[in-house]
Parts: structure tokens; sequence; C-alpha cells
């Protein structure tokens, strides 16, 4: 499955090498291939691209979490937070489960659903806080 994945994905940057979304699709399926160097130097161009590309900074904070880099892990979720606020959908991944119960990392994700609460409904805002925290 990955070297199908990987052959469509170098097609599409055949066309066009700099195309950020495939070479951040490039980057998740490294990740999950836990191919961790990979994916953080196609992070790295991507960065060099565009470094206010979001979800990039949540695929590096995620290879960070399973560095156990918690600090760096912790660091690129606050970026990633201020340029991809769509990201509330998202930060409920595996990776984040030997950080989650840090208080940096509580305190990033309970002020970030705290300023995004007036973006939607409270109670669905707390819902998402609380099956973040104790699901």
């Amino acid at each position: 499955m990955k070297d199908k994945a990987f052959r469509y994905i170098d097609n599409v940057l055949q066309l066009d090498s700099n195309y950020i979304y495939g070479l951040h699709i490039k980057s998740l399926v490294l990740l999950k291939e836990k191919e961790l160097d990979l994916s953080l130097e196609i992070c790295d161009k991507i960065l060099e691209i565009n470094n206010q590309y979001g979800p990039t900074y949540f695929t590096i904070s995620r290879i960070e979490a399973l560095r156990n880099n918690t600090y760096k892990a912790i660091e690129n979720l606050r970026i990633a937070l201020n340029y991809y606020p769509n990201l509330k959908n998202e930060i409920d991944v595996n990776e984040f489960e030997k950080i989650r119960e840090l208080e940096e990392f509580r305190n990033l994700i309970e002020s970030y659903w705290y300023i995004h609460m007036n973006n939607e409904h409270p109670v669905l805002a707390l819902f998402h806080l609380y099956t973040f925290f104790y699901t």
C-alpha cells in the first residue's frame, strides 16, 4: 500500500516538486510508516516553501512526540494551532499519548479550546475538551 501511495504522490510531485499538499501527504505516509527522519526532511522542505503551513507544524509535533521530545512537540503544536485553527478536529492522535498528561500540554490545549469556544456552541466546545482529555 505504501509503495502505491508513493507512486501516486511522486507522479504529482514530478509535475510540481514544490506542491505543498503533495509533500504534506508524503510526510504523513512516512509518519504512519514510522520513517520519522524522512518525514521530517519533507516537513523542512515544506517550511522552506511556506513557513506558515500549519499542518506541517502539526506533523512535526507528532514526530517529536514519538521521539519523546516533549517540549519540541508542544512548541510545534502551539505553532500549528496558531496557523491552523481547524486543527481542533485532528488533535486527538495517538502520538500525543505520552505527553497528554503534562501540564504544559494540558495548558496549551485548554487555552486553545477557551479561545476557540466563541466560534462554536460552548457545550460542544466543552464536550470536545472533555473527550480529548478523558477518553
